[in-house]
C-alpha cells in the first residue's frame, strides 16, 4: 500500500515532463492543450498523494512526531503541500488560457503558410515551459525530502547505528 502512495506521482510526472519537452514552435496550441492536460493529472495526482501521505495511517504518519525536528519537519512538508497544489493549479489554468490564445486549425493541413501572427504570439512559451520543469523539480524533490525524513525517523526510532 505504501509503494502505491509513493507512485502516485510518478507517471504523471512523466506525463508532464514529456509535454514540457514537446517542441511548440507552430503548434502552440496543440502544446499548451497537452501540458494543460498533464497538469490536469499532476493536480489529480498531487491531490491523491497529499491526502494519502497527510492521513492517519498515510507516509507521514510514520514520522516520530515526538521529535520537535522531525515534527517541524513534517509542518514544513504540509505547507509544501499546498503550495505545491496551488502552483501546479495556476499553471494548469496559464496554459489553458495560452491554448486558448490560439486558434484551432480550421485551414487545410495542405497549407504550407503559417497563421499570421496575433496578440497570442506575445506569450513566453518559453517562460511558460521553465515553470513547468521548475514544478517538475520541485515535486520531485519534494518526494525525496518526505522519503529521507521518514528513513531518518524510522532510523533514529530503532537506533541503527548505535
Amino acid at each position: 500500500m505504501k509503494r502505491v502512495r509513493e507512485e502516485a506521482l510518478t507517471r504523471p510526472l512523466e506525463r508532464l515532463e514529456e509535454a514540457l519537452r514537446a517542441e511548440f514552435p507552430g503548434r502552440e496550441r496543440d502544446w499548451a492543450e497537452s501540458l494543460a492536460g498533464a497538469l490536469a493529472g499532476i493536480t489529480q495526482a498531487l491531490g491523491q498523494h497529499i491526502a494519502a501521505a497527510e492521513a492517519t495511517d498515510g507516509l507521514l504518519a510514520e514520522v516520530d512526531l515526538t521529535r520537535p525536528t522531525f515534527a517541524r519537519q513534517v509542518g514544513g512538508l504540509r505547507q509544501e503541500h499546498a503550495e505545491l497544489a496551488e502552483q501546479a493549479k495556476l499553471l494548469r489554468a496559464e496554459a489553458e488560457q495560452a491554448a486558448q490564445a490560439f486558434p484551432a486549425r480550421t485551414r487545410p493541413a495542405a497549407t504550407p503558410l503559417p497563421e499570421p501572427p496575433g496578440a497570442a504570439s506575445v506569450l513566453d512559451f518559453g517562460a511558460l515551459r521553465e515553470r513547468g520543469e521548475q514544478l517538475v523539480a520541485t515535486l520531485r524533490h519534494h518526494q525525496e525530502e518526505e522519503t529521507k525524513l521518514v528513513v531518518d525517523s524510522v532510523t533514529t526510532d530503532i537506533g541503527v547505528g548505535d
